[in-house]
């Protein structure tokens, strides 16, 4: 079931299982700060809290509630659809 209350996650570090992240609406995404991903994932990875697949190669999802101004890593060659739901610019 999706979660679309942002109130339903404080700012307060929340486990998400990483299958469940597209089912969760963007308003959600944009209620977190920073996204953490165990290092010991086999596949994905957080930068400056932001997720990433493992080699850095692909921006899956920003935080909205990270801020307005971000800058994309020369290590990203793609850029999911969707990661930066929400965002104004």
């Amino acid at each position: 079931m999706p979660i679309n209350n942002p109130a339903e996650i404080s700012k307060q570090e929340k486990t998400i299982p990483i299958f469940a992240l597209k089912q969760i609406s963007s308003n959600t995404i944009s209620s977190l700060s920073k996204i953490s991903v165990d290092e010991g994932n086999a596949y994905f990875s957080a930068a400056d809290g932001v997720l990433f697949n493992k080699d850095l190669s692909k921006l899956i999802a920003f935080p909205l509630g990270k801020g307005s101004t971000y800058h994309i890593p020369e290590t990203v060659r793609q850029i999911e659809f969707g990661a930066f739901a929400g965002a104004v610019n």
